[in-house]
Formats: C-alpha cells, structure tokens, sequence
C-alpha cells in the first residue's frame, strides 16, 4: 500500500481483514500497517470496524495531508500516538469503540477541527 504516494482516499471499513490481505509486512496480529504513513496523498482514511488489534502506529503521524482518520470499532489498544498532533489538517479524528488507554494529550486540542 506504501506505493501509492497519490492516492487521497482509502477506504476499507467494514471488513475483515488478515494481516496478509492488507499488507505484506509480517506481524503477530492484525493491526495497521507502519506502511500507510507513506501515502504522502491521503486526505481520508477509514478503517473502521474492522477489528484491528495492536496500537495506532505512530507513523500516521506523517501523513501531513490527512483531514479524516477513522479508526472507530477496532480493538485498537494503547496510548493515542503524540505524533498525531502533527497532521495539522486533520479535522476529524473518529477512534470510538477501542479499549485505548491513557489521557487524550493536550495538544490534540489545539488542532482545528
């Protein structure tokens, strides 16, 4: 997935995947691939519902062209990457219905959403 720098829009919500049907990097569990943060494009991004395990990879934090990042109703655990508070032009952050853990840092609070 990493080589598609032009891609704006990736949506896989709603499935159920493998670890091998997304991406080809080898993990102990189904959970984001450190690769996404390499789609120097991406403006919306929903993997939602797909019962991810693991933590939000702080690579995601460089995606600097990102506004919508959807990860609600996964099995996302762990704390909210500080690195997120990098993508300045993120106006929507959905991570309902994981068990994270931690406070929400404080400077995600001064993104404009």
């Amino acid at each position: 997935l990493g080589l598609l720098v032009h891609l704006e829009k990736l949506d896989l919500s709603r499935n159920h995947f493998s670890v091998f049907d997304i991406t080809e990097e080898i993990n102990d569990s189904t959970q984001i691939p450190t690769s996404l943060g390499a789609l120097s494009s991406l403006r919306h991004l929903d993997l939602s519902h797909n019962f991810l395990e693991n933590t939000i990879p702080s690579a995601l934090g460089d995606l600097s062209t990102l506004e919508d990042l959807r990860l609600s109703g996964n099995v996302l655990s762990g704390k909210i990457p500080l690195e997120l508070t990098k993508i300045k032009r993120l106006k929507r952050l959905d991570l309902d219905g994981n068990i994270l853990s931690g406070g929400i840092p404080v400077e995600i609070g001064l993104l404009n959403f």
